[in-house]
């Protein structure tokens, strides 16, 4: 019995590194289930479009695009007090542009102390962001939601190599 329950617990955390799905489905397929997951969860409506067509990015990127995806919505359903959100991915030629839209409570984004977790979990996606080439954007004022817009690049960037 306890061996079942490590086994349990393992799965579990694999799961929590590669979302499932992810690999095989691919972002779109992805995102859709922590959308549907989040709005079952939540009395949140999540509102999802996907721009141009759907190409299979780099694995990394993938990952690094649901992740910052799964942390903005994290970030509504905890600190927003929002209603509705929106994301979006648009799939341009040379890269993946992701919005993240909510029409909560809003926040002053100039750093300051008693941000703590928010501005913690705007510096993850930001770093997750510069680490794929891209770049992350943060937009909001109290009382107008809040919106993420990070860019990366559809091809991983170039390894630089110490000589």
């Amino acid at each position: 019995v306890e061996l079942l329950e490590i086994i349990g617990r393992l799965r579990d955390v694999a799961r929590g590194l590669r979302p499932p799905g992810l690999d095989q489905l691919g972002l779109v397929a992805a995102v859709r289930g922590l959308l549907a997951d989040v709005e079952d969860a939540h009395a949140l409506r999540l509102d999802f479009e996907v721009i141009g067509i759907p190409v299979r990015l780099a694995a990394d990127a993938e990952l690094g695009a649901f992740r910052i995806i799964q942390e903005a919505a994290s970030n509504v359903i905890r600190h927003a007090s929002a209603h509705v959100a929106r994301v979006d991915l648009q799939y341009d030629e040379d890269s993946l542009r992701i919005r993240v839209v909510d029409d909560g409570i809003g926040f002053d984004t100039r750093p300051r102390a008693g941000l703590g977790a928010i501005q913690l979990g705007l510096e993850g996606m930001r770093e997750r962001a510069n680490l794929l080439g891209g770049r992350l954007v943060v937009s909001s004022e109290p009382g107008k939601g809040t919106a993420i817009e990070a860019s990366l690049p559809a091809l991983p960037p170039p390894l630089s190599v110490a000589g």
